[in-house]
């Protein structure tokens, strides 16, 4: 009896070794597995503020890019302008030469 009760003792022991030593590096797995979290964490940081950065910077260069269609397209509305005007002072010469030309064999 004495015996089984020293054999059950030193299982128990063992056991409770076990379980420290398996404790112990749970532990140690934990504390390195936080450590990893906490870097990823900061890279996701600095991740999402470079992220930001760009898409403000697009942001900025989309506003630009508009800005600079704008003015484009009001020149372009000027220049058609422009032109309707020059094309109307020409048709308008054309008719005077013809009318002129018109008088002209007339008078011969």
């Amino acid at each position: 009896k004495d015996m089984l009760i020293e054999k059950l003792n030193a299982d128990i022991d063992e056991l409770g070794s076990r379980a420290g030593d398996k404790l112990g590096t749970l532990s140690s797995e934990l504390d390195e597995f936080k450590l990893l979290y906490e870097r990823t964490q900061a890279q996701l940081q600095t991740l999402e503020s470079e992220k930001n950065q760009l898409v403000e910077e697009i942001s900025g260069r989309e506003h630009e890019f508009s800005m600079q269609n704008q003015q484009l397209q009001t020149e372009l509305t000027e220049l058609k302008s422009k032109f309707d005007e020059k094309e109307a002072v020409a048709d308008n010469i054309d008719e005077r030469n013809a009318s002129l030309m018109n008088d002209l064999q007339q008078l011969q």
